[in-house]
């Protein structure tokens, strides 16, 4: 029990993502690519913009399109690795781009 405790809670980071590229699509879209981390605990990723939760996909999927954007506009996309229990187990990686006009 004290090990699903800890889960629950989280634990110290286990790895880190890397490669996170964030380009413009179109005047309204962005698309975030990542090297999916290695780590066996690892069961999505957690997307935020501007500090605001966006997403989230599963493991193997290493995309991300953000739409309904405004135009001409400068955004900080953050992706964090998180387990079963919801807890982060990555170090975060950031990008920051802007859509198009």
């Amino acid at each position: 029990m004290l090990l699903l405790i800890q889960n629950a809670i989280g634990i110290a980071p286990s790895g880190s993502i890397s490669d996170l590229v964030a380009s413009t699509v179109s005047d309204d879209e962005i698309t975030l690519i990542w090297t999916d981390i290695v780590d066996t605990s690892v069961t999505g990723y957690l997307i935020a913009r501007d500090g605001v939760d966006v997403g989230r996909v599963k493991v193997g999927e290493e995309t991300f399109t953000d739409n309904r954007l405004n135009p001409s506009t400068n955004y900080t996309y953050t992706i964090e690795a998180y387990n079963a229990y919801g807890s982060v187990v990555s170090n975060a990686d950031s990008a920051i781009t802007s859509t198009g006009t």
